[in-house]
């Protein structure tokens, strides 16, 4: 955005064209995309991985479901900021985004080898059935039912299983993940758990404190809501109201419309697909762009 353009430079129909830029470039990414009968691509970076480990596969089909998190928040972040009434849900749907592409830009690194791609999937992988274990143990005083044990008993094995694959897996691989690890209470000390703000740090360094205003919006703290998303108003006297500007609207619909943007190019450039075509959909519709040349053919 402009340095030289303040808080009181934007109004409601400035979001409006920052919105449209943002949804426009996630259509055209997703028909960019439907273009690709296989990915990835032949003699790809992501395509010669899967040749030594088919098992990397599954990290790039993590990448693809947080990817379609965050398009999914992107488009619900356009919907709750068109009625412009809504104030703190529109923050939490960029934090969202935020954690996806950091997570993905952590699966796709491109500077690590096919067998770290491995073991940083494994795991997310790990994690997501310690909390499915966490889930089932917590409401065991709930399994009363004969059917209700039935499903229980089905899923503690379908998990049982799976931990049996993955630890075959990880013995081939020669990760470093051994058969105690795979005990519930030691799952959060496999190599590190993996933390967000942390990754947000690695991945979109300049975004950290940004992240650090989303995720207190999003957790409900005062200093969070009372700085970004309450003003101190006269109603008959002073009052505090809940009131999102549009400076701040636009700030959510520019950093997520690149962080999405960047993650995406990252993920072209792994599986083998055209990033000349995405660079040019993503430098077109930049958001402040958009904005910018709305504002300066309204001063002609």
């Amino acid at each position: 955005m402009n340095a030289g353009l303040g808080i009181s430079d934007f109004d409601w129909s400035h979001v409006d064209i920052a919105r449209q830029a943002m949804v426009s470039m996630l259509d055209q990414i997703k028909v960019h995309e439907s273009q690709y009968d296989v990915t990835p691509l032949p003699d790809s970076q992501a395509s010669r991985e899967m040749i030594l480990s088919p098992e990397v596969e599954k990290a790039y089909d993590r990448v693809g479901t947080l990817m379609m998190n965050a398009f999914d928040h992107a488009y619900a972040l356009d919907t709750l900021l068109a009625p412009r009434n809504h104030v703190f849900a529109p923050w939490i749907c960029s934090r969202v985004i935020l954690e996806a592409c950091a997570l993905s830009s952590w699966l796709l690194d491109k500077e690590i080898v096919c067998r770290e791609r491995v073991l940083r999937c494994t795991k997310l992988r790990l994690k997501d059935i310690r909390d499915q274990r966490l889930h089932y143990e917590n409401n065991l005083d709930r399994i009363t039912m004969s059917e209700l044990a039935q499903d229980f008993e089905q899923e503690q094995n379908g998990l049982r299983h799976e931990l049996n694959r993955l630890l075959e897996m990880a013995c081939e691989l020669e990760l470093p993940i051994k058969e105690r690890d795979f005990e519930l209470s030691r799952f959060a000390n496999l190599g590190g758990s993996v933390k967000p703000t942390e990754l947000v740090s690695r991945y979109f360094g300049d975004d950290s404190e940004w992240y650090q205003t989303l995720s207190g919006v999003a957790h409900g703290n005062e200093w969070a809501m009372y700085n970004h998303g309450m003003r101190l108003v006269r109603q008959g006297g002073l009052e505090v109201v809940p009131v999102l500007v549009p400076f701040r609207a636009m700030h959510l619909v520019i950093k997520s419309t690149r962080w999405i943007g960047d993650t995406t190019l990252k993920k072209f450039n792994l599986l083998g697909m055209d990033t000349d075509a995405l660079s040019l959909i993503l430098e077109t519709h930049r958001p402040e762009a958009w904005v910018s040349s709305a504002m300066s053919t309204s001063r002609e």
